[in-house]
């Protein structure tokens, strides 16, 4: 008896064809050189996870962080509330794991202008102790250092006068940059009279050796007392100024004053810049874990905040340029969070940021700048958002703005083979089914403005592939409930903070008050000779 196939038979078998076929004909949704270099990277040890593919929610996509540290810097975009702090903080908690390699450690340096980056980093460090042996986690706590300029118990000394022996910068170039963060931060035109001053006051406090930046206040309205201490500088060229220097107008005298008031207002402030001494950035960048926060001004000084984010930008900035061969061995990871905001404290920062882009890497330090728009920047410096779009290997880019997905076009995949949609009846056929290159990128552009929240396109500067849509991890950080007392403290201020009440028992004692109580009672030494006013003309 034979076999005889049935319609319904060869329906099915025809069906199985056909989806066999469309099977090895079908496009794979994720670039297959994306998926061999993820699968690649899923081999090796100590790849950082940073989420899945959009795609394809099976394939974890991976970061390798020896590329990352020792190829180029990382660039985190996006519109806020969009996922960037938790991408970053997972990439951080992965390299805090690294810490205890010995001489090729991994070491962190925040910076926060908004906080939150602050805050996290803060808890993640609370949570491993809590789940490392004991020995690593004091380890960890004995290496974090916390700089916060408005803390209201512990602060770290940053007296910008002290010298430093081991810097080969020269007085007069320190005197200078302290004198023009000084300028940008007061936002006033200074007159020629004025400027000399106070580049000279400054010059004499980096030579003296025991004068802060609040010992200079008495002096600005006290020609004696100025001649007195500028006497017996080591300095013959603050010695000469100060020996031949014609009596300063009081206008003048009282509007220099005012700046430094302005810059003083707060006790912290004083306390900081007061200090004894300054701590050595270049060390921090060696040995250390630092968060710096300046996300939580008082309100109304916004203007104080910048200027502490101008000042730790420039030293850290030296600190690296000064690390010599053997310090560029220890690589650092620098995650600047919202570092437009850094900007406002005027062009030279932009400048110091676009150095340490092109010149980073050969002293071992990565940055990894997060901000919610590159416009911000563009204000500072046309050239900047283009420096930093063409210096960072590694790009991350959330939902963001039509104006900064069109400046970071040049990560979107365009594959020249996203179909076109059908053409109404009424309308020209088109000539390709598919959509012309310059078509795509609008809607490809288009589309970032309407990402989801942890979202996000990932480029690699190197690889083969263009930028592919990733859907992040989550990261939960969670401190824990409790924490010896000790402990609890070390976490909240850092290692390197000095507590305030020490710091206002230990605040140096310089000669300059006493200089000034001397000729107080003398107004004419004060004011100098008098001045009458000269006559209109007619």
């Amino acid at each position: 008896m034979g076999f005889r196939l049935t319609e319904r038979d060869l329906a099915i078998a025809k069906a199985r064809e056909n989806a066999s076929m469309a099977r090895a004909t079908a496009r794979d949704p994720v670039d297959p050189r994306f998926r061999a270099g993820m699968e690649h990277l899923a081999r090796q040890n100590g790849t950082i996870t940073i989420g899945t593919s959009a795609l394809d929610r099976m394939l974890a996509v991976l970061l390798d962080p020896w590329d990352l540290l020792g190829g180029g810097h990382g660039l985190v975009l996006g519109r806020t509330a969009t996922g960037k702090t938790r991408l970053v903080l997972g990439i951080i908690r992965e390299l805090l794991r690294l810490f205890f390699l010995g001489p090729s450690a991994v070491r962190i340096f925040t910076l926060d202008y908004k906080g939150d980056l602050f805050a996290l980093v803060r808890d993640l460090i609370a949570w491993l102790m809590d789940r490392l042996p004991p020995q690593q986690s004091n380890m960890l706590v004995d290496a974090l250092v916390i700089i916060d300029p408005f803390s209201t118990e512990a602060l770290v000394p940053l007296n910008v006068l002290a010298r430093d022996p081991e810097s080969p910068m020269p007085a007069e170039v320190q005197a200078y940059e302290v004198a023009s963060m000084f300028e940008r931060m007061t936002r006033a035109p200074t007159g020629v009279v004025q400027d000399q001053m106070l580049f000279n006051l400054i010059l004499l406090g980096v030579c003296d050796g025991h004068l802060a930046l609040p010992d200079l206040v008495p002096l600005i309205m006290n020609p004696s007392a100025r001649a007195a201490v500028a006497a017996r500088s080591p300095n013959a060229d603050v010695r000469r100024f100060f020996a031949e220097e014609r009596p300063m107008p009081i206008s003048s005298a009282t509007g220099l004053q005012a700046r430094f008031s302005r810059l003083l207002r707060l006790p912290a402030t004083r306390l900081m810049l007061g200090a004894r001494g300054c701590v050595d950035f270049r060390s921090l960048l060696r040995d250390k874990i630092v968060l710096a926060n300046l996300g939580n001004p008082p309100l109304g000084c916004e203007d104080i905040a910048r200027w502490w984010g101008g000042l730790i930008t420039l030293k850290t900035t030296r600190a690296i340029f000064e690390r010599s061969a053997e310090e560029s061995t220890r690589r650092v990871l620098l995650a600047v969070d919202e570092w437009q905001e850094g900007l406002a404290a005027g062009d030279e920062i932009a400048e110091n940021y676009e150095r340490v882009l092109a010149m980073a890497r050969s002293k071992g330090v990565a940055l990894m700048l997060m901000s919610q728009s590159l416009a911000a920047a563009a204000k500072i410096s046309s050239s900047l958002p283009k420096i930093v779009s063409t210096n960072t290997s590694h790009q991350f880019l959330f939902s963001a703005s039509a104006e900064d997905a069109k400046t970071m076009a040049h990560m979107l995949p365009v594959s020249n083979r996203q179909p076109r949609e059908p053409a109404q009846p009424w309308e020209e056929r088109p000539r390709s089914p598919y959509l012309m290159a310059q078509e795509e990128l609008a809607r490809l552009v288009d589309g970032v403005t309407h990402l989801p929240d942890r979202t996000f396109y990932y480029w690699q500067r190197r690889a083969p592939y263009k930028a592919q849509l990733v859907r992040a991890i989550d990261i939960d950080v969670e401190a824990p409930a409790f924490l010896p007392a000790e402990t609890a403290c070390r976490l909240r201020v850092g290692g390197a903070a000095i507590p305030i009440a020490e710091l206002e028992r230990s605040s140096p004692r310089s000669p300059v008050p006493a200089a000034v109580a001397a000729v107080a009672d003398d107004p004419a030494a004060i004011l100098g000779p008098p001045r009458w006013p000269r006559p209109r003309p007619r």
